[in-house]
Order: C-alpha cells, then structure tokens, then sequence
C-alpha cells in the first residue's frame, strides 16, 4: 500500500493508494486533521487510523517547513523503517511546463494541483485553491503556467480584521449571497466572501482576454463555498493536490 499525505497550512489530508492501481486510484481510506499537531502527535493519528506495517510507500506534499518534515521523516525511519518522498517544483512534469526561473520558491500544493487539473484535461486550464491563501494558476493548451496570483484566505482576512480591530472579532457564521450585510457579523462574512467572488471575477476577466474557453478547478478548504458563487462553469476537486502528487512521484 501506498500512503499519500497532503500536508497544508490548515489541515493535513491523507489517503492509502493500491500498489496495483493506477495513480488516480485508491483504496477508498482517506482522512483528515487540522495542521496544529506536531509530527510525533500526527504519527499517532496514523497509528490509529492505519497499519503502517502494510505500507511500502510514503508520497508527501508537504508546505509545514523542514522541522516538520524533517521530524516526521526520522520518526517513520526509525519506528517503520520508510523513508517518505517528498514530492518538489520541478521545471516540467506531467505535461506541464512551469514559468517561475527560480522553482523553489513555488508552494508544492500549488504545482500539483497544476499537474492534476492539466492531467484531467489536456488543455486550458487554471486552479483556484481556497485555502488558508487563495491562490490562482493558469495553464495554456500547451501546459505551459501562465503566472498566478495570491491573496490571503478568508479565514486569514477574517483573523487579520480581527487582530487589527478587535470589536470587529466575530463568526463567520452568516455565509449568504455576497449582498450587503445587516449586523456586523453578515457585514463582514459576505464583505469577505464578495472580496473573494470579485477576485476570482477578475481571474475570469483576464483569461477571457486570451481563450475562448478554459476549464475551472477549484480546490481547498473553502471551495465549494466560493463555488456557489462563480457564475461560470467549474468544478470542485477537494484531493486535487494528492492527485498531483500520484502525478509527480509515479
């Protein structure tokens, strides 16, 4: 067995994959924690939810730093002698062929969610991942990244607001049409909400100057909330970034 782990700034997410199968298929195991554990507390939640003695392979995507990873890769050497690949941005892979001169300095999440969606279609394309950033990647016919954008989350706008005004800490519990709102909670939950819909308005207005048509994935913690309220065809993919690490360590 496979085991492919999506570590993100939020949550962690997690899957086990058939050796015999192809790489968009799986066993049917998936899981998911917030990010706030440490290695050594996440590894126990392994421990419980898997037989990591069945595991031959371990794929990982990892944006948590190298203390987590580094942790997190002696634990599983020392307890059950796996050495975890760590999934990297690479110049071209899968078709897709990358814009930035210096890699490096791409987030991993966002490249394979650009491998996977560019997989699924074989032509235009572009990601929209609403996660703790909300980020933005356009890909030609040809898989060649036409450059992104970043901005922050909502949760991340929320929190910021909150920190900078505190009498403006409240829930986000009022997720409505992005009207105007009529108490300050709905006030600053659909003000976020319409930031991020004109957002990805403009993402829309920019590719449409150049293709007639392009296929929309949206991805992460708040997709299918954004989702509601794109006016345009899309689809949501919440594991497109495993996908793409199936893609980027076959």
């Amino acid at each position: 067995m496979i085991l492919e782990i999506d570590a993100g700034n939020t949550r962690i997410k997690g899957r086990l994959a058939e050796l015999s199968m192809s790489t968009s298929s799986t066993a049917g195991l998936t899981f998911e924690t917030k990010s706030s554990q440490s290695p050594a507390e996440f590894l126990e939640i392994l421990e419980d939810k898997i037989n990591l003695g069945e595991i031959s392979r371990i794929k990982m995507a990892s944006v948590r730093g190298n203390e987590f990873d580094n942790t997190f890769a002696r634990a599983m050497q020392d307890k059950w002698h796996i050495q975890p690949e760590f999934a990297e941005v690479q110049a071209a892979s899968s078709g897709v062929t990358n814009s930035y001169e210096n890699t490096r300095t791409m987030g991993i999440d966002r490249w394979l969610a650009m491998l996977a969606a560019y997989d699924r279609v074989k032509s235009s394309c572009c990601v929209l991942d609403c996660g703790s950033a909300i980020t933005f990647d356009w890909l030609n016919d040809a898989g060649m990244h036409q450059g992104g954008f970043i901005v922050p989350g909502i949760s991340l706008m929320q929190d910021s607001l909150a920190r900078k005004t505190p009498a403006l800490n409240v829930p986000l519990n009022a997720w409505s049409a992005a009207v105007p709102g009529t108490s300050t909670d709905t006030a600053i939950s659909q003000g976020l909400l319409a930031m991020v819909a004109g957002f990805a308005r403009h993402c829309h207005d920019h590719i449409g100057k150049s293709v007639s048509e392009c296929h929309w994935f949206l991805t992460g913690g708040d997709a299918e909330l954004v989702g509601k309220h794109l006016e345009w065809s899309h689809q949501v993919e919440k594991d497109l970034v495993l996908d793409g690490l199936a893609l980027s360590l076959p």
